[in-house]
């Protein structure tokens, strides 16, 4: 879906991962699914926002749980999406913290999420 919006799509297969591309490489937006091995992506927030990166980063999760969702913003992620994916609400995401860049090819999102 992100990458049918013209977006360039990274994709990491664990929290771990996902902090250390995020740690080499420039992105608009990270979506960090909540549920990966090696590091969740509460844990992998953190130790973004620790290490300087103001991106913003929203929680991907099929749980909608208060708990869950309330320990991602204390984390320091900015907002959530909940699975299945809403195309309107993924949209209203991407338009928020892409503006006009949305369409772009020079956008990168990157998508931490457990794939297997």
């Amino acid at each position: 879906m992100l990458e049918d919006t013209g977006l360039k799509v990274a994709l990491a297969n664990n929290g771990k991962e996902a902090v250390e591309i995020a740690l080499k490489q420039h992105f608009d937006l990270i979506l960090m699914d909540l549920h990966m091995p090696e590091m969740n992506g509460s844990e992998a927030a953190l130790a973004l926002r620790k290490a300087n990166i103001t991106i913003p980063i929203i929680a991907f999760t099929a749980a909608v749980v208060a708990e869950e969702i309330d320990k991602a913003l204390a984390s320091g992620m900015n907002g959530y999406l909940t699975k299945p994916v809403n195309k309107t609400e993924l949209h209203a995401v991407l338009t928020k913290y892409l503006g006009g860049e949305m369409s772009t090819e020079s956008s990168c999102i990157a998508k931490g999420e457990y794939t297997e």
